[in-house]
């Protein structure tokens, strides 16, 4: 009988409990509708502080078991506003538009688009992206951003720019790397920490817009304008550069005396001629070990300062900067150095009319080298030494004594006493007028005169 009571006692209480847990469930239900009160399907509705969520259906409805009737629901879904609402029966939801999901443009060209206006592959790159490589050219900034961009660094050269191609491009006739449009105008020069954005079209809006000259793709350089509240900004990068000699390791003088002992063996016997190879190569080569690409290969630094000023004073918007780059070269006696100005004004006569003046200045110089000193820094022997014994750099010829490389030529020495040196200065002039005649039409002029 005692038995028979717990029994009832436990299954009352487990009823019980069961009971006040289905009571005690909050139900939350409702429609989600957008301005036109069209239903939303696929919102994802979540309860605040918890992971507890569903999605709406085809027809906007959703149903959610929350925690209690204080709960709060999150709305949420891609182009429409976040919505923090209190949880109900039967709610009619609305979510408005987010102006700014929507409106997002790619500049293109002469104009602005919209992204569901774009029929090309396009890739948009902006200025925070292309902060984290010292460089003074766009190419190398833009390495491994870009889906299909393929940066070929064709010479490490100071100073040197990669070539580009866009989706493997390759023609005869044509050019296979991209057309640059700066600002809206063929060409031009910049600096990369001028780029406010950089758009990469690949494939039909390129030639769309461009024609044949736009057969391995366009990229479209906008530079940084006026702000509307003053602003400064300093930059200053430093970098070190090592040759890449990749898999290659030169014999030191021991393993190429070595190596050349086994020409010397006899057909007849097998045996080498000791006679003869210590006649021509004496035992005292096997202790010298001279490192050619040691000494024409050292770390180089790369340094790189930006300053840069932009604001509005009036109806003019304005942006001025200017930057120094000085990269020394990996290779003996090679550099490149390069200066860069540039000033950005907007002048808006009224809500209708502006006219756009841009002018970049840019200065460089530099030494660059002879291929047949490179050549020769891989074809020089261990066994001979470029310096004398006093440590004057030497002068070899074909009738020098005791220089044991195949051409009697000490690189060291040729790179010492060439010449490689360049200068370059050039101005790039940029006049854009822009009238919008409507709502719909809008007028744009631009002209570049180049020095």
């Amino acid at each position: 009988m005692t038995k028979l009571l717990q029994f009832l006692g436990v299954n009352f209480i487990f009823i019980f409990l069961a009971e006040n847990s289905v009571f005690s469930q909050t139900i939350a239900t409702g429609k989600i509708i957008d301005n036109n009160r069209m239903p939303i399907p696929g919102v994802t509705i979540r309860e605040t502080n918890t992971e507890k969520g569903t999605i709406s259906d085809q027809n906007g409805n959703y149903v959610l078991e929350v925690t209690s009737q204080e709960s709060t629901l999150t709305f949420s879904y891609i182009g429409y506003t976040t919505k923090i609402v209190k949880s109900g029966s039967n709610q009619e939801i609305f979510l408005e538009e987010d102006v700014k999901l929507l409106d997002d443009v790619i500049i293109v060209g002469y104009s602005e688009k919209s992204k569901n206006e774009i029929a090309s592959a396009v890739t948009v790159i902006g200025k925070n992206q292309l902060n984290d490589v010292t460089s003074n050219n766009l190419e190398t900034s833009l390495q491994g951003k870009v889906p299909g961009l393929q940066v070929i660094n064709s010479s490490g050269a100071p100073g040197s720019a990669p070539e580009l191609r866009i989706r493997g491009s390759a023609s005869f006739s044509a050019l296979n790397g991209p057309l640059f449009v700066v600002d809206g105008i063929v060409g031009g020069n910049y600096d990369p920490r001028d780029v406010e954005s950089t758009t990469i079209l690949r494939d039909a809006g390129a030639t769309g817009m461009y024609g044949s000259q736009a057969n391995g793709g366009v990229i479209i350089i906008t530079t940084k304008k006026g702000s509307s509240e003053p602003k400064f900004e300093f930059r200053t990068a430093n970098g070190l550069n090592v040759a890449d000699q990749g898999n290659l390791q030169m014999m030191n003088g021991r393993q190429l005396y070595e190596t050349q002992k086994e020409l010397y063996r006899l057909s007849e016997s097998n045996a080498i001629d000791i006679v003869q190879f210590t006649a021509e190569r004496p035992a005292y080569l096997k202790d010298r070990d001279f490192d050619w690409l040691g000494e024409l290969f050292k770390p180089a630094y790369t340094q790189n300062y930006y300053l840069s000023a932009s604001g509005k004073s009036g109806k003019l918007d304005y942006y001025v900067s200017g930057s120094y780059f000085d990269e020394a070269g990996t290779f003996r006696k090679t550099d490149f150095q390069k200066v860069n100005a540039r000033v950005n004004t907007t002048y808006h006569f009224s809500e209708n009319v502006k006219i756009t003046n841009n002018i970049n200045l840019t200065g460089t110089t530099g030494n660059s080298y002879d291929y047949q000193d490179l050549y020769y820094s891989y074809l020089s022997m261990p066994w001979d030494n470029p310096f004398s014994a006093n440590g004057d750099v030497r002068y070899v010829d074909q009738t020098t004594e005791g220089w044991w490389s195949r051409d009697k030529i000490n690189p060291v020495h040729t790179i010492d006493n060439s010449e490689h040196s360049f200068k370059g200065f050039n101005i790039n002039y940029d006049f854009i007028l822009n009238l919008k005649l409507n709502k719909w039409l809008n007028f744009y002029s631009g002209n570049r005169l180049t020095a």
